[in-house]
């Protein structure tokens, strides 16, 4: 029973790469050698397929994350983000601008009281 366990991971962890052919291929040599019965193969094929479907799903999921994460580390920031920045640096030049022009009525003020 072991070894029948051992063959169904091994196909569990090719069933990644595998087409739904090959897989049927692989549990149908089971069935032939009489390790598992007919309703155990269509259960097996199911299963794995099923577990092969999600394990692809999450393959995508990650690359599409680490496309993103790559793709921002790249670029730097996004329009929205850049945006943002352009208009704190613009509030942050006015208020620049306002105290050096306050500054230079102080000084010119004190100039006039010297």
């Amino acid at each position: 029973m072991s070894s029948v366990l051992r063959k169904a991971m091994l196909l569990g962890l090719g069933a990644l790469t595998m087409t739904k052919e090959t897989l049927e291929k692989g549990i149908d040599e089971l069935v032939k050698k009489g390790e598992i019965t007919q309703d155990e193969a269509k259960e097996m094929l199911r299963d794995l397929w099923e577990r092969g479907q999600r394990e692809r799903d999450n393959v995508l999921r990650l690359a599409q994350e680490q496309t993103e994460r790559t793709l921002k580390a790249l670029k730097g920031v996004s329009r929205d983000e850049l945006g943002v920045l352009e208009k704190r640096i613009a509030a942050l030049e006015k208020r620049v601008n306002a105290l050096e022009e306050a500054q230079r009525r102080e000084q010119d003020v004190q100039a006039e009281l010297d």
